[in-house]
């Protein structure tokens, strides 16, 4: 046993880790967040997600009173974290715990992904629908219809230090669709540099 990181009063429900930042940061069914260090187990700081809505720009008074689950959380070796509630808000906080952005996701979300540059957050859920996010504001940057596909259940990217980036996208239909940014599997064609081609992998 390495440590027990203590904290939280309600059932644990996301774990996400920066070793770049040397913090574990998880969530739980009382809307609760907890910062500690992964390298000694030090608590550092409580973040209670209905507080959000106390900030003058979000201010909700009825949202501010009720206590929502968190669902994901994803960090960014930058120092910002963005945390998904059961509503369906997203949260964006800098790892010292300051409020820097909010959006509705719109849907209940299965999984999401900050880039290794930290501008973008990639989501995916119940819509079907994978969606970039600009890490400043939260604004949808740009949509992939997977709709055919079902549900989205996982999304994995690939290292910041490989030669191709790509987006892994798990459906509910049991395929992987490949995303490559300014990269394409088809010979013989031409594609603008934004253009994000994909294809199923069986």
């Amino acid at each position: 046993l390495c440590h027990c990181l203590w904290g939280h009063s309600a059932a644990i429900t996301c774990v996400s880790t920066s070793s770049d930042l040397d913090v574990v940061v998880s969530g739980s069914m009382d809307g609760a967040v907890c910062i500690h260090s992964l390298r000694t187990g030090k608590f550092h700081r409580k973040i209670e997600a209905n507080r959000f809505y106390m900030e003058k720009q979000y201010r909700d008074v009825e949202r501010s009173q009720k206590i929502t689950a968190i669902r994901k959380i994803a960090v960014s070796r930058h120092g910002t974290m963005v945390v998904h509630l059961n509503d369906g808000m997203l949260h964006s906080y800098s790892i010292n715990g300051a409020v820097l952005c909010g959006a509705d996701a719109g849907e209940v979300l299965n999984s999401m992904k900050i880039c290794a540059d930290g501008e973008a957050l990639v989501t995916g859920g119940e819509s079907c629908h994978l969606c970039i996010r600009k890490m400043s504001d939260l604004t949808v940057r740009c949509i992939l219809d997977l709709t055919s596909h079902g549900t989205i259940t996982d999304i994995a990217l690939t290292s910041s230090d490989s030669a191709h980036q790509y987006i892994l996208i798990g459906t509910a239909d049991g395929k992987v669709t490949v995303i490559g940014e300014n990269h394409t599997e088809e010979e013989g064609e031409d594609h603008d540099e934004s253009e994000m081609a994909y294809l199923d992998a069986n």
